[in-house]
């Protein structure tokens, strides 16, 4: 199966030499879980156009500086993009922004939390979760990196996972075709080590961003919620829809 990667967020330019494509991230993290599976970038934040979604055989949406309840052309185009995916069952997954805009343009209310920044490896509890996820942990460590959250469902969406910061952390949705999750699986540490300390003073002190560094020495189950995506995608098929 060939994963489309819309990518909706774009390295700082001080990453270049120390880092690779953003859009690299998810193919390392997609097919590292399952090698059968491929990828193609489609950059819409880089002002590319988005394909037509009978073209596609799944997507992933990736993370963003930007918000989802944003209004400018490209998040708006990006959103009736969704909502056409949604209505094909395109098999489809969010990451971050991705599940927050996910959320927002099929009903659902993003906005900044009451609760600031979540920064560092936070842990999640899954719940009720679909057969995709059977065999991953309970409690999953991964890394978030966001101020916007989810705290409203979309219509026919269903809470997978959640935490006492983020209680709407993973959806899964009635057409049984999109799922999406807010913490990161693709970051490495090093990754996520220089992502958090970009926070520094923007708007997080150098202790907080520290200790939400330190965080990163704890058990990480990215490759676990890797794998349960995998799986997702697997219990679809590769046909164009």
């Amino acid at each position: 199966m060939k994963i489309t990667i819309i990518q909706t967020g774009a390295n700082p330019p001080e990453f270049k030499d120390r880092f690779a494509p953003y859009a690299d991230f998810f193919t390392r993290m997609l097919t590292g879980a399952d090698p059968t599976l491929s990828t193609n970038v489609v950059a819409p934040v880089l002002g590319e156009p988005l394909p037509d979604v009978k073209s596609l055989e799944a997507i992933i949406i990736t993370g963003s500086a930007s918000s989802a309840y944003d209004e400018t052309p490209w998040i708006d185009e990006l959103r009736r993009f969704i909502q056409s995916a949604y209505e094909l069952s395109l098999p489809m997954v969010g990451i971050c922004f991705g599940h927050q805009i996910m959320a927002h343009a099929l009903g659902g209310t993003v906005q900044k939390s009451a609760r600031g920044w979540g920064l560092g490896l936070h842990e999640y509890r899954l719940e009720n979760p679909p057969s995709f996820m059977n065999g991953t942990p309970e409690l999953l460590a991964v890394p978030a990196s966001h101020q916007d959250q989810v705290v409203a469902l979309p219509p026919g969406a269903a809470v997978i996972m959640g935490s006492q910061f983020t209680p709407l952390a993973g959806l899964a949705y009635a057409s049984g075709a999109a799922i999406s999750f807010q913490p990161h699986p693709e970051f490495s540490k090093d990754l996520a080590t220089e992502i958090f300390r970009r926070r520094i003073d923007n708007p997080l002190t150098a202790e907080e961003v520290e200790h939400a560094v330190r965080s990163l020495d704890g058990r990480n189950d990215s490759s676990a919620l890797a794998t349960a995506i995998a799986r997702f995608y697997r219990q679809h098929t590769a046909t164009p829809v």
